[in-house]
């Protein structure tokens, strides 16, 4: 059994055949979990399954959990593989996104589906450049995050499942109301800046390894999303993504070069 299903409610019949249907095409054709089988959390609800959720990072001592928009989420911090999923907002979306998202999801059950991706190191420069320890934490988190998601679409799309993870990517790009929200919020404040700059990284690095399938869309969803948001870190953003277009898929060495990268951002942010 590669994975098995815990269903917390009554979740719609129909929308569990998706889920078991896309996880056995994408095991089948990618790979099998790190583990060898992943537990697969089906809720009814969204409040069940946020609750779940950060009653599970409590127990793992996480102290911030950057997904929880997204009705799919994988994690792995007390070592087992898990794949939660909220069916009621997952039915908000289109078939094909619903889809896409589990494949994704399940991509990171086989390439980050053990502990050892969840524990990160900061470098001494990285957290020298940014002067804060709690800061850096939080920075090398969201870039852990990030950088993870362009692996999983780097694998996802070399076994057939580009397009599928590209209308995902199209989707993620385009800018929602709490980052426009957010972006007038900011204000002059250095370190809101930073932490904003990099809560971008998760959909630029999603769709850096799509650019190598369909460039010009990928672009030009690309360059919206930043001229939209942070327009001044236009540069930053595009060396990252060219960065990240090709990741190895070894996770402590994608991190580290994509590290480097922001080590530039760091100081645009912090010293002007």
């Amino acid at each position: 059994m590669i994975f098995k299903l815990f269903l917390h409610g009554n979740p719609q019949r129909d929308i569990l055949d998706i889920i078991s249907e896309t996880l056995n095409e994408v095991f089948n054709i990618v790979g099998k979990p790190t583990l060898g089988m992943v537990e697969v959390h089906v809720f009814e609800s969204d409040s069940s399954f946020k609750g779940c959720i950060t009653v599970e990072a409590k127990k793992a001592n996480v102290s911030s959990v950057e997904d929880l928009g997204f009705p799919v989420i994988h994690q792995c911090w007390t070592g087992i593989p898990k794949i939660f999923i909220s069916v009621e907002r997952l039915s908000r979306y289109d078939e094909d996104l619903q889809r896409a998202m589990i494949e994704h999801e399940a991509g990171h059950a086989i390439l980050h589906g053990s502990l050892e991706y969840y524990i990160v190191n900061v470098p001494n420069w990285f957290r020298s450049s940014i002067g804060n320890e709690d800061l850096a934490l939080k920075l090398i988190y969201l870039t852990s995050i990030a950088v993870k998601d362009s692996e999983v679409t780097e694998l996802l799309a070399k076994k057939g499942f580009s397009e599928s993870q590209l209308k995902l990517g199209l989707y993620m790009l385009k800018p929602s109301e709490d980052e426009l929200i957010a972006k007038k919020l900011l204000g002059t404040n250095r370190r809101a800046k930073l932490v904003f700059a990099y809560s971008m990284l998760k959909p630029i690095a999603f769709v850096s390894p799509l650019r190598k399938y369909k460039k010009d869309e990928v672009d030009k969803a690309l360059m919206n999303y930043i001229i939209t948001l942070m327009p001044e870190l236009k540069d930053h953003f595009e060396a990252l993504s060219s960065e990240l277009k090709d990741p190895s898929l070894d996770f402590q060495e994608d991190l580290h070069r994509a590290l480097k990268r922001l080590r530039d951002l760091n100081k645009t942010i912090l010293e002007t």
